[in-house]
């Protein structure tokens, strides 16, 4: 954007529009600090102006006017006409939001990598000792006659399937398949797992609301892995609601967008938004960092597993999965998925 010698808003392009969800016509012609209220910013321009000193915030959290901030980087130049006279200021603002998540993406996924290898090996040496505890068991429950001593062999068969059922997880994590890609309608999967949800003793109690974008088109994902991603996420909403609430599942075409080669030509692929938005406790902002590391869980007898899988399995689909939560006001899972692969 550009602003004159009064510190009036002269020019706000459509790059900037978007991503600070700002229209035009709401901010040309009037003061940049009733826009935009950044003591900091402000004195920065008006040195700018007054002696041509260009200034840079490498990391700067602008105020969206949706809601919530943008981190970004500013410069501030001078605008200078042909006989060298200063007009006002020039603000080209950066949005580093997309490239801070790709960087956090890729950083998890190497560690999730690493992860997986030593996974890999500790299931296969694990399952089999667990085997033989397990058929050790039912013979000696077989051969006890007294009642109350079956009980141990049955503690120890009981536990057993719930190693099996760690491992089973892990292996999912581990030794993730390829997705099988065809056409799906990304509405028809998400109104199949909200029916299923409804049914259960929870889901019985909260109250379901949908707002689905029209216009999104079938998309290429393999339908049965995003069933499953949409199957853990409202689960986790539906138990961070025990006695009620409600679920919000949204979906809508995004303003971000994936540069992508394709037969050695550059081209932008839209992103659908799916947003999926509980009403419950939410998740202290401390540990909201951790919640795809294998193990962390925030509940009681949770895993920890279910969310690693999701965010493997939506990284497959060359997407990303991003969890927002405030404490006391819910938790929000949003999925951005290509609109072609």
């Amino acid at each position: 954007m550009t602003v004159d010698r009064d510190f009036i808003i002269t020019t706000f392009n459509p790059a900037l529009e978007q991503i600070l969800e700002i229209s035009t016509s709401q901010v040309l012609g009037r003061p940049f600090i009733e826009v935009f209220p950044e003591k900091e910013l402000e004195k920065a321009i008006h040195k700018n102006i007054t002696t041509g000193q260009s200034f840079s915030f490498p990391e700067y959290y602008l105020p969206k006017r949706g809601k919530g901030l943008l981190l970004s980087s500013i410069t501030i130049s001078p605008l200078i006409n042909g006989a060298g006279a200063i007009l006002g200021s020039v603000i080209l603002v950066k949005d580093l939001q997309v490239l801070k998540e790709i960087e956090e993406s890729s950083w998890q996924a190497d560690k999730l990598l690493s992860l997986k290898t030593l996974l890999a090996g500790l299931t296969h040496e694990i399952r089999n000792p667990l085997l033989g505890i397990r058929g050790a068991a039912q013979l000696l429950e077989r051969e006890l006659a007294d009642p109350e001593l079956k009980e141990y062999p049955q503690v120890i068969i009981k536990e057993v399937d719930r190693l099996n059922f760690l491992i089973a997880n892990l292996t999912s994590l581990t030794y993730m398949r390829k997705p099988f890609l065809e056409l799906v309608n990304i509405h028809e999967v998400l109104e199949r797992v909200i029916l299923l949800e409804r049914q259960t003793p929870i889901g019985q109690k909260v109250q379901f609301s949908s707002e689905y974008d029209p216009s999104i088109p079938h998309i290429m994902a393999d339908e049965n892995l995003l069933r499953q991603v949409f199957i853990n996420l409202i689960q986790n909403s539906l138990e961070a609601m025990p006695e009620g609430g409600e679920v919000r599942v949204r979906t809508k075409i995004s303003s971000d967008y994936q540069l992508a080669r394709i037969n050695g030509l550059e081209h932008h692929i839209s992103i659908i938004k799916i947003q999926i938005q509980d009403t419950g406790g939410g998740i202290p902002k401390d540990k909201v960092q951790y919640l795809f590391t294998p193990f962390f869980t925030t509940k009681p007898k949770g895993s920890g597993l279910g969310l690693a899988i999701c965010q493997e399995i939506i990284w497959q689909h060359k997407g990303r999965l991003r969890i927002e939560s405030v404490e006391g006001k819910g938790t929000t899972a949003i999925i951005f998925l290509p609109l072609r692969q």
